[in-house]
């Protein structure tokens, strides 16, 4: 069978526009998706001359090639990668459009140049973030050491690769004697130790590890708690807290009715009693009931010493002066305590009327 050439002289004008309208369909739709095989013929030209076929390949990577039974021309895109075309001059030569890529030179020559790929570089370059947006990075912080999270206080905050912490230490308030000791029971919220120490004047204080004491009372001092921080803990601020102990109080009060008492001055003496009253075991050097009147009628009572535990009552013998024993009267009478070391009296001096009768 002959061979046929095309060319400009041999092929009609108007089968050269359907081949060259064939060839920029097929390269104008090289991105174009289609199904798997799919074959579209573009144009059949016949007017007795060779036969002129384009037909467009639509293949699953996305290609499309556009050929001619004589010059066998195709245009092919596909996905991202490079353009390239065939040789100048080169009727048979090719050319690839890159979607994306960075194109070749377009070639040249009576077989027709090959299409320049697309713009140069990447189209699209995302890193997806947190969300999954294309392009966003976000740092999320880690979550802080356990540390001690039952200690009060504030959430600890990352800051400069350390965490905060903050030093809960409940107020140390007044004592008395003999209950003066005290255990300090301050916490850090990072769980690590906390150290003590004393600050400023110092009254009588001691501090040993954790333990406050006292050495006599009155007393008084600051009380400094304070946590350094670690590798992952920054230092907390420190809290401050002041202490006092005070002498042991000692209340002393009547037993009996109020504001008169009648006593027989027969026997020539009465007994009164005293009520005693302290949170703790205390010892009164000396309680006594006197006189306070010049009338001659009651005398004092002898002192007493008293060791008690808490409360306790004491009866004292007051005797009649030379004027309750021939005569009636009213004599009054009040409190006189004296306290121990450490030891501090409270109604001193409370008074009570009693009315001599025969």
């Amino acid at each position: 069978m002959p061979k046929v050439g095309l060319s400009a002289s041999t092929v009609p004008s108007t089968v050269l526009s359907a081949v060259l309208s064939a060839v920029l369909i097929a390269v104008a739709c090289g991105g174009c998706a289609g199904s798997k095989g799919r074959n579209v013929a573009e144009s059949t030209v016949d007017s007795g001359n060779p036969v002129v076929t384009s037909t467009r390949s639509a293949s699953p990577s996305g290609s499309t090639a556009a050929t001619t039974p004589g010059g066998h021309r195709s245009s092919s895109a596909h996905g991202p990668g490079t353009g390239s075309s065939g040789p100048s001059g080169n009727p048979g030569g090719s050319s690839t459009r890159a979607t994306g890529g960075s194109g070749g030179p377009s070639g040249s020559g009576p077989g027709g140049g090959g299409s320049s790929g697309g713009p140069t570089g990447n189209p699209r370059s995302s890193s997806a973030g947190p969300t999954g947006h294309p392009g966003r990075s976000s740092s999320v912080p880690p979550p802080p050491p356990r540390g001690n999270p039952g200690c009060p206080g504030p959430a600890p905050v990352l800051r400069n690769g350390k965490w905060s912490q903050a030093i809960s230490f409940p107020a140390l308030g007044v004592h008395e004697y003999p209950r003066t000791q005290v255990t300090l029971a301050a916490c850090a919220r990072s769980g690590l130790p906390v150290s003590y120490a004393l600050s400023g004047p110092n009254n009588s204080c001691t501090l040993n590890g954790a333990v406050l004491d006292v050495d006599a009372v009155p007393a008084s001092c600051t009380v400094v708690a304070s946590q350094p921080g670690d590798a992952q803990w920054a230092a907390a601020a420190s809290v401050s807290h002041p202490y006092s102990a005070d002498p042991q109080s000692v209340d002393g009060s009547w037993v009996g009715p109020n504001p008169s008492v009648a006593v027989s001055r027969a026997g020539g003496s009465f007994t009164v009693t005293i009520k005693l009253t302290s949170i703790a075991g205390f010892t009164v050097d000396q309680v006594s009931v006197d006189p306070d009147n010049s009338d001659g009628i009651c005398g004092s009572s002898d002192p007493q010493q008293v060791h008690a535990n808490g409360t306790t009552t004491v009866n004292l013998d007051v005797p009649l002066s030379g004027n309750g024993l021939t005569k009636t009267g009213t004599c009054t009478l009040r409190i006189n305590l004296t306290g121990s070391a450490n030891t501090q009296v409270n109604h001193s001096g409370a008074e009570q009327s009693f009315t001599i009768v025969d």
